[in-house]
């Protein structure tokens, strides 16, 4: 049960065969209270620490949350049964910030590239992945493929942090899968007068990108 409670959270279940949203954020998550000051989580207030609840605080408070300020910081319900209190340090991991005051892991535009929500993400981003890859990379050489794909998912992740829920953690390569399938129709733009039927490589380029688009977004 312990193992389970660490790897794979089952209440509430995460459909996706991974830990809990605490974990994920420590794992890596983009997750904007970590990257800078945010009103939906201030860097001074005290949270529910979801990692030391028990299975009796649960069932006695239905709407624990992390995200939930614990108001009464003296006096938790109760140590033993009860949550316990975090900082939004604690929560964020990675030895927190430099200024408490101030969130600063601006790394986290990169890191979850190398992250998933759980196993069955994990392997929808592979599907899609690895034929996409192995086309790129017969085009481009092997460094050239890498450096696509990290430009591809830090500039993603920049551009989706402006738009996301600020408390939704975010995991996986799904902005640099975007930016590879970018490459293809520039490809094919650049070389538009050199192949032969480029309209028929335009749609079946389209199709191919819708495919892995519902493969994404399952």
């Amino acid at each position: 049960m312990i193992l389970l409670g660490e790897f794979l959270e089952l209440e509430p279940f995460n459909y996706m065969l991974g830990p809990s949203v605490q974990i994920l954020i420590q794992t890596g998550a983009r997750f904007p209270p970590c990257m800078r000051n945010s009103t939906d989580m201030p860097p001074m207030q005290r949270y529910v620490c979801i990692n030391a609840t028990t299975a009796a605080a649960i069932e006695a408070s239905e709407s624990l949350s992390l995200f939930d300020p614990a108001t009464d910081a003296t006096n938790p319900i109760n140590l033993m049964l009860g949550p316990s209190v975090c900082t939004l340090e604690d929560v964020c991991g990675f030895g927190g910030f430099a200024n408490p005051r101030t969130p600063d892991q601006a790394f986290r535009f990169l890191t979850p590239l190398f992250a998933h929500s759980g196993i069955i993400h994990w392997l929808l981003n592979m599907v899609v992945l690895m034929p996409l890859g192995i086309k790129l990379e017969r085009l481009m050489s092997g460094w050239r493929f890498g450096v696509q794909y990290l430009v591809s998912g830090l500039y993603g992740n920049i551009l989706g942090a402006n738009f996301a829920p600020p408390t939704t953690p975010t995991l996986g390569c799904s902005t640099a899968i975007f930016g590879l399938m970018g490459c293809l129709f520039i490809d094919l733009a650049y070389r538009w007068r050199t192949v032969e039927s480029p309209f028929r490589h335009l749609i079946k380029l389209i199709v191919y990108t819708s495919k892995y688009l519902y493969i994404i977004y399952l």
